[in-house]
């Protein structure tokens, strides 16, 4: 089970620190760019040491690669959501 707690939250950025997670630290941090009046890029920075460091580091290679597909496949599925449900409706 995941727990956590925001550490800062500004209309540019959002930091998500781990209090309970399947990793010894986890944080999450979302950056909102702005591009033009209506569009707006999101870039994810997720720093992490994996349980039972330095035991568990060189899985560290798979949980980033992991990881990376998860946040491609969640980027798609963001854009997919609101290609489909905002911009079409104007």
């Amino acid at each position: 089970m995941w727990g956590f707690v925001f550490e800062k939250v500004t209309p540019q950025l959002i930091i998500d620190r781990s209090l309970r997670s399947p990793f010894k630290s986890f944080v999450h941090e979302h950056h909102f760019i702005s591009i033009e009046d209506s569009r707006t890029k999101l870039i994810d920075r997720v720093t992490f040491e994996p349980p039972l460091a330095p035991l568990s580091n060189p899985i560290a290679w798979f949980v980033r690669y992991d990881m990376k597909n998860m946040f491609i496949y969640r980027h798609q599925k963001t854009l997919e959501y609101f290609s489909d449900s905002v911009f079409t409706s104007l």
